[in-house]
C-alpha cells in the first residue's frame, strides 16, 4: 500500500529519477556528437 502512494506522489523517487535521466540523456547526446566527429577522423 505504501509503495502505491509513493508512485502517485509527484515527489516520488521514480519521478525524480525520470526527470534526472531525461536531463542526463539530453546532455550526453551533445558529447556523443562530438565523439562521432573524432571517429570520422580516425576512419
Amino acid at each position: 500500500m505504501e509503495e502505491e502512494s509513493f508512485e502517485k506522489n509527484d515527489f516520488s523517487p521514480w519521478s525524480v529519477l525520470e526527470k534526472i535521466k531525461s536531463i542526463k540523456v539530453s546532455k550526453p547526446s551533445f558529447k556523443k556528437e562530438g565523439k562521432t566527429t573524432s571517429s570520422r577522423d580516425n576512419l
